[in-house]
């Protein structure tokens, strides 16, 4: 893969995103808007980002852009996935199986450690959690969710050598 560090490919690259997704501009658009009118940015569940100008390396004031666009797309995958945590944690207590216990979530993964006879109930329990995710956000935020949340699940002994399992609800 080609990684280039010059600005004209990656305005290219951004123009190409935001002709393919053009809400999304106008919702960086609005963003970039409430920012600079000193208005917090605030997403589904509520959080909220409040951004300052800051010096750039010729010592001129201007907007993190990067930041603006970045950082409540990231806060609000990382909300969406402490309701992952919570929804699997109140599940698993369900399901009376202490022995599978969630060792760690990193942006849109959760990794757990299980015995092999209760993968394929895990796979099954991870595709209802994220088939549910609409309904609890509305109930958690009042916040309607209107785009897919997919869900993969693969399963190995190790990162390196993971298979990808489908549910069987």
């Amino acid at each position: 893969m080609h990684v280039s560090t010059s600005v004209d490919y990656w305005d290219e690259v951004g123009e190409k995103f935001y002709t393919k997704y053009k809400n999304i501009r106008n919702l960086h658009t609005e963003w970039k808007r409430l920012v600079s009118r000193g208005l917090p940015i605030v997403g589904p569940s509520g959080r909220e980002w409040v951004f300052k100008q800051k010096a750039n390396w010729r010592g001129d004031m201007e907007w993190p852009v990067n930041q603006i666009i970045n950082h409540p797309d990231q806060g609000t995958c990382a909300d969406i996935m402490m309701l992952v945590r919570l929804m699997l944690s109140t599940r698993l207590k369900r399901m009376n199986l202490p022995e599978v216990l969630l060792l760690s979530t990193v942006h849109d993964s959760a990794v757990l450690d299980t015995p092999s006879e209760h993968v394929q109930r895990l796979v099954n329990l991870f595709h209802e959690i994220f088939r549910d995710l609409p309904a609890t956000i509305q109930k958690c935020w009042g916040y309607t969710w209107n785009t897919p949340l997919a869900c993969e699940c693969s399963v190995g002994y190790n990162m390196g050598d993971m298979t990808e399992m489908k549910p069987t609800l």
